[in-house]
């Protein structure tokens, strides 16, 4: 396993799959974990923290709905790296496919 693919959460099936990756397969995960998190800045963080900073109704409404941008934006994420991680060379020669992926827990 390694620490540039590793996750607190991450499911057994993703810890095998991250453990069999390519260089140029990790390099893209990389790359998305990035994206991912310039998501979360762009629609938790950076509204939150204005909201908190201005106090004014307008930027707390405007942070609440960030937040609702955010929760549904992380489903559609969820779903691309399922396809992603379905995708590598190892999970495709294993049989596995991303609608059976568990990304989080036992599995």
């Amino acid at each position: 396993m390694s620490w540039t693919t590793w996750s607190l959460l991450q499911s057994g099936q993703v810890k095998e799959i991250c453990s069999h990756m390519t260089h140029k397969e990790r390099k893209e995960l990389g790359r998305r974990g990035i994206t991912y998190g310039l998501w979360v800045f762009a629609t938790l963080a950076l509204p939150i923290g204005e909201a908190v900073r201005h106090q004014s109704r307008v930027f707390l409404l405007v942070a609440a709905i960030m937040i609702v941008v955010n929760f549904v934006g992380a489903l559609f994420w969820q779903r691309k790296l399922k396809s992603f991680l379905a995708s590598t060379e190892w999970a495709t020669s294993s049989g596995y496919r991303a609608e059976d992926l568990r990304l989080f827990g036992r599995g």
